[in-house]
């Protein structure tokens, strides 16, 4: 007879992953829970949350659902089996700020890595989603871009004063010499 409290979890885990939401998988080993508490205040902030999940009870509900849905037989092929300490995030907003938070995280610690994940409907392997966590977020490629236009405007600006300011240089310091050469006469 199964445990109750489990066949929960694992209901709980089936709803998540049934609405397909953007989520990662990592691993956070020999982290200390104040480590870990702060990680989840700072995805708190991005409406994002984060818990340790039990990896038998996760793959039980992913092989539950990958019997009726072909998108979750992929997860199941490209992500299973799930070893050593794992921890699930789920992102409400952005979750290509949560994934660098994450990185930046695991970069700290020699020892921790991505699993695995969800992202807009598409499951990224191991590699795949680090180097998702690795891209430019969504201000700054706005801002690269942002930049990237007013770029020549401003060269043409800079362009047209430089003469001047060259001149105006010059002239400053031929009326410093003059100054200099008053007060020496």
């Amino acid at each position: 007879m199964p445990n109750p409290k489990k066949v929960k979890v694992v209901q709980g885990f089936e709803e998540l992953l049934s609405k397909k939401p953007n989520i990662a998988l990592f691993s956070y080993g020999s982290t200390t829970h104040q480590e870990l508490e702060k990680l989840r205040r700072e995805l708190k902030k991005l409406n994002s949350r984060i818990k340790v999940i039990k990896n038998s009870l996760f793959e039980k509900a992913v092989n539950r659902l990958s019997n009726t849905d072909s998108f979750f037989r992929i997860f199941r092929k490209k992500i299973l089996p799930l070893k050593y300490n794992t921890a699930l995030a789920s992102f409400e907003d952005d979750p290509y700020e949560g994934l660098k938070i994450i990185f930046k995280f695991l970069k700290e610690k020699e020892d921790l890595y991505f699993k695995g994940g969800i992202i807009d409907s598409e499951i990224y392997s191991k590699d795949e989603i680090t180097q998702l966590a690795q891209l430019p977020g969504k201000t700054e490629l706005i801002a690269k871009i942002y930049a990237a236009i007013n770029a020549p405007a401003y060269r043409t600006v800079y362009a047209l004063k430089f003469n001047l300011l060259k001149l105006t240089l010059v002239l400053k310091q031929v009326a410093e010499k003059k100054k200099g050469g008053e007060n020496n006469g």
